[in-house]
């Protein structure tokens, strides 16, 4: 099923592609060019998690931050790439070769105020950008996190909050 953007500013013109096979709903730019994919499963627990009080969400406040990650997924398949985004639902890696929407990984990672503790968690691609959109974003991949630590997750949500009232 196809549906066109009509009035949500800055997409005006792109289609909305509902793959039923695969259960994805893609993004398509005017041009054709892919801007995204997603889940279901993805849509579906985003719109669960808005309907929760629950401070450990999915939808959680991300901050602009560039953090060294290193993940790995099944078949020893591994790589490493810079957040662009960060917070304690999870992270904007930018790569270009980002991996398909489903995957699931095992992600490490430091955080700057403690760059010598290292942090693993268990997460799961949630969205895809395959090409660079307006000149501004670069292709990636955005990681939700399954089963963060207690610990981990305050130290994240902490940090997050701290980021935010510096800038404001």
């Amino acid at each position: 099923m196809r549906l066109p953007v009509k009035t949500t500013t800055g997409y005006e013109g792109s289609t909305l592609v509902f793959d039923n096979t695969r259960e994805l709903l893609s993004v398509i730019s005017p041009g054709g060019e892919v801007l995204g994919t997603v889940s279901w499963a993805s849509v579906i627990e985003l719109v669960q998690s808005r309907q929760q009080s629950d401070d450990r969400e999915v939808v959680q406040s991300m901050v602009p931050l560039a953090l060294k990650v290193h993940y790995h997924a099944a078949g020893a398949l591994s790589g490493e790439g810079l957040t662009a985004e960060f917070g304690g639902g999870g992270f904007f890696l930018e790569t270009g070769t980002p991996l398909p929407v489903g995957t699931e990984l095992t992600v490490e990672f430091s955080l700057p105020d403690q760059p010598h503790q290292r942090h693993m968690s268990k997460a799961r691609v949630v969205w895809v950008r395959h090409k660079p959109e307006r000149h501004l974003f670069l292709p990636g991949m955005e990681v939700q996190f399954v089963n963060l630590p207690e610990t981990t997750h305050r130290q994240v949500r902490d940090l997050v909050s701290a980021l935010q009232r510096a800038r404001r």
